[in-house]
This record gives C-alpha cells, sequence and structure tokens, in this order.
C-alpha cells in the first residue's frame, strides 16, 4: 500500500477525492488529511508518506513551499489544479504527476501508477546502497561465552534452533549464537539477508541455485525451504540482487 497525505483545504473536494481513489486507485492507503502547508509539514514528519496529494489554488508560492521544504524528496508528490500553468511547476521541481482539476479518474490513475513506479524504484535503489555497504560492515555475534566478530559478506545463512541459532560462515566454523532467529532477521535483513522460511535466514549473495519444488542450494551446499507465501517476495528479490 502506497501512504498518502491529501493536502487540500476544501472539504467537499476531500471528499470527492477520496471517493475516486477508493474506486480507482485501491493501492493508495490514505494515512492523513491537511488543511494547511504547516500541518502538513508536521503530518509529513509524524506519519512519513510515500506520497503526497497536493492540492494548490490560489496561492502557489505558499502551496509550493511544502516541496522546497523537504528537498530531498523523502516523498513522491502528485500536483492537483484547476491552473494548467502550474503543471510547469510539477515539471520543475521534478514531481511525479499534475492532475488537472475537475479530478478525472483516469488522469489520477495515470499520476498515481508513474508516483507508485519511482517510489518502487527508489526503494529497489536503496536496498541496493544498503547492500554495497553490507561488504565492509563486521558485527559481532554474540555466542555462549561471549562475541564472534564476522564480517557480514562472510554470513552464508542463519538456522533457528528453539532458543538460539546456528550461524554457518564461509570462512570459519559454525556458531551457535544465544540470539534467537527473530534477533538476525532485525540485525540481518537491512543488509542483503532474506528469511524464506520462519527459521532460516539466507545470504542473498550466497545462493548456488533455486528450484522450482521450492528449495534454496547456498553457497555450503546445504538446502533451505521457501515457504509458498515467501516465493514472490523471494524471486523478486533475487532479480535486483
Amino acid at each position: 500500500m502506497i501512504t498518502t497525505l491529501i493536502v487540500n483545504g476544501d472539504k467537499d473536494f476531500f471528499f470527492n477525492l477520496k471517493e475516486k481513489i477508493g474506486h480507482c486507485c485501491p493501492q493508495i492507503l490514505i494515512s492523513g488529511h491537511a488543511k494547511t502547508i504547516q500541518n502538513a509539514c508536521q503530518l509529513i514528519r509524524e506519519r512519513q508518506p510515500k506520497l503526497i496529494l497536493l492540492d494548490i489554488k490560489r496561492a502557489p508560492l505558499e502551496d509550493f513551499e511544502l516541496v522546497r521544504r523537504f528537498p530531498q524528496f523523502e516523498f513522491e508528490t502528485i500536483v492537483l489544479s484547476d491552473k494548467r500553468e502550474y503543471a510547469y511547476q510539477a515539471i520543475r521541481y521534478c514531481l511525479a504527476g499534475f492532475v488537472l482539476k475537475p479530478v478525472q479518474e483516469k488522469d489520477l490513475m495515470l499520476a498515481v501508477y508513474n508516483a507508485e513506479q519511482r517510489i518502487r524504484e527508489k526503494a529497489r535503489r536503496n536496498v541496493s546502497s544498503d547492500r554495497l555497504s553490507a561488504r565492509e560492515e563486521i558485527i559481532g555475534l554474540p555466542t555462549m561465552d561471549g562475541l564472534e566478530f564476522s564480517p557480514v559478506s562472510g554470513i552464508i545463512r542463519c538456522e533457528g534452533l528453539q532458543k538460539c541459532t546456528r550461524v554457518v560462515l564461509a570462512e570459519a566454523p559454525d556458531l551457535v549464537s544465544s540470539y534467537n532467529i527473530g534477533e538476525f532477521r532485525k540485525l540481518l535483513e537491512p543488509l542483503g539477508f532474506f528469511s524464506p522460511h520462519k527459521s532460516h535466514l539466507i545470504n542473498l549473495k550466497k545462493i548456488r541455485k533455486f528450484h522450482r519444488e521450492g528449495t534454496i542450494q547456498m553457497a555450503d551446499l546445504s538446502f533451505v525451504p521457501v515457504a509458498r507465501r515467501r516465493k514472490s517476495e523471494f524471486l523478486e528479490m533475487v532479480m535486483h540482487v
């Protein structure tokens, strides 16, 4: 779902837009409604939406201030206005789209689709960046008698063993950590690891082969099961490794 903040001071227009979104953009989840730019800035910081639907009326300089306050583009923005000339400003700020009012569902669908593609591409770039940085990372793995330090890139996989976890390393003997598998997910998933099954966590860089029946062969020649509900997500992840 695309968490979305609507910035608009007209209650009737808000409800009309909300109804249109329900009809043609099921991927949108409205997480907030701001009536002023000041209120919008506060909600953006609190709720961190992925998309802003910005209704611009007679004060474009003030309304576009919202974009200028967040130059890092933490979200995508679609401008809604009855003034065609504001489309130029949307292009100038490299926004996701411009929809002329009165809003037509086909125009809204196209703008939201474009924003969705940009959001996905940004997420892929972030994941790639995280994986690149993981090559140089050294982490401490809690064991029964202390900490064992290992480069993240040297971890092949983790396997849950009741209240502890077996960590399989590429260039060192396996070790048993006092962390459970859930703790390793929190630690390693942002660094290019994926959990194909509730008891397993794998380094996506250490995969040798995926078998259609639902198993992954790892660099240590072991086989890890893939849960049915994780299969499509796994295949999408490995396409971008």
